[in-house]
């Protein structure tokens, strides 16, 4: 019976120290990879009281506006437009949730 229980917690210890050497190797790499993302990062131009520099766009709000649209037109397919009230019926799992999500304060301001 003891050898059993001693093999059980030789088995544990490694598997625990296998984890936490993994667990390393992960966190040294995704060091890594941070600081080959820093010396990739993106300019982008800060806009100033000038009327020259308001003029000029910035690319960054095109693709914002670009996407936007997209998602938009995306969407718009998927919604019935004629759907009569009575057979919307929300189920109160729904109501209750809705409301909690109302009621909470915005924790990310």
């Amino acid at each position: 019976m003891n050898n059993v229980l001693i093999d059980g917690l030789y088995l544990s210890g490694i598997g625990v120290l296998v984890v936490f050497i993994v667990l390393i190797l992960l966190m040294i790499s995704i060091k890594i990879l941070t600081l080959f993302d820093k010396q990739a990062e993106i300019d982008i131009p800060k806009i100033s009281s000038n009327n020259e520099n308001q003029n000029t766009k910035n690319p960054l709000n095109d693709i914002a506006a670009a996407v936007a649209v997209a998602i938009y037109k995306k969407t718009r397919s998927k919604i019935k437009k004629n759907i009569p009230l009575e057979s919307t019926v929300d189920s109160s799992w729904i109501v209750v949730n809705r409301s909690r999500i109302l009621s909470r304060n915005n924790r990310k301001a």
